[in-house]
């Protein structure tokens, strides 16, 4: 089996591999983003969307914590938050949440 870059008749090709700060920060997010979606298709089969999946597992690090630190870490609004919480107290996942305030 040949690889692309090199056959016998030729020398092998060199592969482009300059990593700038920018490229670099591009294939990190590109990572974080395709594990986030390969999880959230996991997660649906068990009837949690991404949002609801994520203050689970916030939740399961530092349980009771305050809904305005939670908010913040998951970087979305004490509203949305609240809403998120109540859907997962009205599911079957998790029928209890306890945060503060």
């Amino acid at each position: 089996m040949q690889c692309a870059a090199h056959n016998e008749d030729s020398a092998p090709e060199a592969l482009d591999l300059k990593f700038t700060p920018l490229g670099t920060g591009y294939l990190l997010a590109e990572v974080t983003r395709l594990l986030r979606a390969s999880v959230d298709r996991r997660m649906l089969d068990l009837g949690l969307t991404g949002s609801m999946w994520r203050v689970l597992v916030y939740l399961q690090r530092e349980d009771g914590r305050s809904q305005a630190d939670l908010a913040k870490e998951l970087e979305v609004s004490r509203a949305s938050l609240g809403q998120m919480i109540d859907r997962l107290e009205h599911s079957e996942v998790a029928p209890e949440i306890r945060t503060v305030g």
